[in-house]
């Protein structure tokens, strides 16, 4: 069970990141088409002050070929005055050409931190093997209790049955049909 937590640990790590990539992508690719609708309309990029992303984490860099920078994502992590901290960011790189000369633009989105996202994935696991195990010992205290019950009242019987009488053991049916077959078994052998 222990192995079993463990991949599906790392499982729901990844299955987790790749959906809130996935979600962030999007988002970043909301941002390149207002970007790229805005620069068609106004052959200027977003000023900051009018951006969708806020913060701003737009930039722009002149480029000379623009064939040379195919559009990509990738994660990174940026500095945020905010916090103080450095966080993790998802990146979207592209080309946009404005008054005839050819940009690299990055926009920036910020993303989950891997160890924020790992210990909510430590710790809905951890509770579920809490609640596996719960279950696991409640059902096996049912099982003991409620179906071996029968067993445990033929074993009794056996166990105090004085084999110097003759008289009939007496065995009452259970309702499962095992235990009614063992019963009459051992009817029949005292």
């Amino acid at each position: 069970m222990l192995a079993v937590l463990l991949i599906g640990s790392i499982a729901h790590f990844f299955i987790f990141r790749f959906f809130i990539h996935r979600s962030t992508d999007d988002i970043l690719y909301e941002h390149k088409q207002h970007i790229e609708n805005y620069v068609t309309l106004n052959d200027t990029l977003v000023p900051s002050s009018k951006s969708v992303i806020q913060p701003p984490r737009v930039e722009e860099r002149q480029i000379d070929n623009p064939t040379l920078y195919a559009e990509r994502l990738k994660d990174t992590v940026l500095y945020s005055e905010s916090t103080g901290e450095f966080v993790p960011y998802r990146q979207l790189y592209f080309t946009v050409s404005y008054n005839g000369k050819s940009y690299l633009v990055n926009i920036n989105q910020p993303t989950v931190e891997t160890d924020v996202l790992m210990y909510a994935v430590v710790t809905s696991l951890i509770v579920l093997f809490i609640l596996f195990t719960l279950f696991t010992y409640i059902l096996g205290k049912y099982v003991k209790n409620r179906l071996w019950a029968p067993f445990y009242r033929l074993l009794n019987a056996v166990q105090s049955y004085d084999f110097q009488k003759t008289e009939k053991m007496q065995l009452s049916d259970s309702g499962t049909v095992e235990f009614d077959d063992l019963n009459h078994v051992i009817n029949r052998m005292v």
